[in-house]
């Protein structure tokens, strides 16, 4: 991997443990990560995750398919 390429993440599943990942990543705000993608299989999970990243998710998809969160991390 290029020094100078950033990590894509995908999160699978947005309950009380991926959001809290997802927060933290996207607190440190580090140059060679990035979240890309968020799923899961239900929307209130999603909507709780959308609010808690809400300053971090300006481009993060949200969705309740996991093929697609991780298709956007390839």
């Amino acid at each position: 991997m290029n020094k100078n390429q950033k990590i894509k993440i995908a999160i699978i599943g947005a309950g009380r443990l991926g959001t809290t990942i997802a927060y933290i990543i996207a607190a440190k705000n580090q140059d060679t990560i990035k979240i890309v993608s968020i799923s899961s299989p239900t929307q209130k999970s999603l909507d709780r995750a959308k609010e808690t990243l809400k300053g971090f998710s300006n481009n993060i998809t949200f969705t309740r398919d996991n093929k697609k969160a991780a298709a956007e991390a390839n």
